[in-house]
């Protein structure tokens, strides 16, 4: 008769042990069908939010294409209007753009001691 013992499992071809518990063939043949379902149900949420990335990635850059192509489709003036030059417009779309002034304001002051209102810092006109 053959047996060996892997982490306190006994196989042997008569009987089955686990922790000194005999184990029949049914008991065990129910533990690997469950594993294995478990196993299938983990690696099809993997797949799941794999798929769910992809979609959320391509809608982003679909966004960004559009929000490039829209600003770059304004003239001159109309940019210069709302702030922004053609250079900006590539950071723009891929939404890693602040405004200088926003970005000093932003980093010299906290939020405590910004006005409760302000949403952006006041213009000064020369």
């Amino acid at each position: 008769m053959r047996a060996f013992q892997n982490e306190g499992i006994r196989f042997d071809n008569a009987a089955w042990t686990l922790k000194g518990k005999q184990l029949d063939t049914r008991t065990v043949e129910a533990e690997a069908h469950q594993m294995r379902a478990e196993l299938a149900g983990r690696f099809a949420n993997k797949i799941g939010q794999a798929v769910r990335d992809a979609i959320g990635w391509v809608l982003a850059k679909r966004t960004q294409r559009q929000t490039y192509e829209e600003l770059m489709s304004l003239d001159d003036r109309t940019l210069a209007d709302i702030g922004i030059n053609r250079g900006q417009i590539p950071q723009i779309s891929a939404g890693m753009w602040v405004p200088d002034r926003r970005a000093n304001w932003l980093t010299s002051e906290t939020a405590a001691q910004r006005p409760a209102n302000a949403v952006n810092p006041p213009r000064r006109v020369a």
